[in-house]
C-alpha cells in the first residue's frame, strides 16, 4: 500500500487555512505551557527578562490557596528545581508562592498584617492538610477579632512558654480585606494548666491569651479548665 504525503502546496485553499490555523494554535499552546525562568538572587529570585525581583516574605505569610505553576528556578549543576505558583486573585508580577508555601513579593510596599483590616480569624488544625476548626467573622465577632490583632501586634507583653509540650497546637490564620488570598499565621498553644498562648517560632514572640478570648478561640473540647491565667 502506498502512502501519499501531501504538502501544503498540493492542498486546497480551505485546507491550507485549517492546517495553518492548527499550527498557529499548537505554537500558542506550547508557549502558554512554558514556565518563566527565574534566577537566584541574594534575597530571593528574579525574572531578569521582565525586570521582576521577588523577595521572600517572613514565614508567617502563606497563601490561602496555590494556583497553577507560573515560573521555575533550575540549577542543573546541583540538580535543583524549584517551582513557583500563582496565588489566585493576586498579580504574579507581584506575588508568587513556592511548593513550601513561602510567599515572594516584588512590589514596593510589602504586605503588613498589622495594618490589615481583618475580616476573619481562622483556627486550623495542621496535619497533612489544613482543617478549619473555628472561625471568627467580623460580622459577628468584631470585638474578639480586634482583641486578637491588638494582643499580637501591639499591647501583648512578651511572655515565656511553660515547660513541656502543649496539649494542643493549632494555627491562627488572620485574613484581611487588603489581601483576601493571603494569611498571616502563628500558633495557638493550649496547655494542660488551662493557659493559652499565641506563639511564633520564627520571631519567638510569645503572648499569654486572656481567658475570655481563649474560650472564644479554642476549638470545642481542647481547652482544659486548669489554673487561672
Amino acid at each position: 500500500m502506498k502512502t501519499t504525503i501531501r504538502y501544503l502546496g498540493s492542498l486546497g485553499i480551505d485546507m491550507k487555512r485549517i492546517v495553518l490555523l492548527c499550527l498557529a494554535l499548537s505554537f500558542l499552546l506550547c508557549g502558554c505551557g512554558r514556565l518563566r525562568q527565574l534566577e537566584k538572587t541574594e534575597d530571593g529570585y528574579a525574572d531578569e527578562k521582565k525586570g521582576i525581583y521577588y523577595e521572600i516574605l517572613e514565614p508567617a505569610y502563606q497563601p490561602a490557596f496555590r494556583g497553577e505553576a507560573v515560573a521555575e528556578y533550575v540549577n542543573k549543576e546541583r540538580d535543583v528545581v524549584r517551582v513557583f505558583y500563582e496565588i489566585p486573585g493576586l498579580d504574579t508580577a507581584l506575588f508568587v508562592a513556592d511548593e513550601y508555601l513561602n510567599v515572594y513579593f516584588a512590589g514596593e510596599d510589602a504586605p503588613n498584617a498589622a495594618l490589615w483590616q481583618l475580616e476573619a480569624v481562622l483556627v486550623c488544625e495542621e496535619e497533612a492538610i489544613s482543617v478549619e476548626r473555628c472561625r471568627l467573622s467580623v460580622d459577628t465577632d468584631a470585638t474578639e477579632i480586634a482583641a486578637v490583632k491588638a494582643l499580637w501586634f501591639g499591647e501583648g507583653e512578651n511572655a515565656v512558654l511553660p515547660v513541656g509540650t502543649p496539649a494542643h497546637t493549632f494555627q491562627i490564620k488572620l485574613s484581611g480585606k487588603e489581601y483576601p488570598m493571603l494569611y498571616y499565621n502563628f500558633d495557638l498553644r493550649i496547655y494542660e494548666s488551662g493557659q493559652v498562648y499565641f506563639y511564633d517560632a520564627f520571631s519567638r514572640r510569645t503572648v499569654l491569651v486572656p481567658v475570655e478570648l481563649a474560650e472564644k478561640l479554642c476549638p470545642k473540647g481542647s481547652l482544659t479548665k486548669g489554673d487561672s491565667q
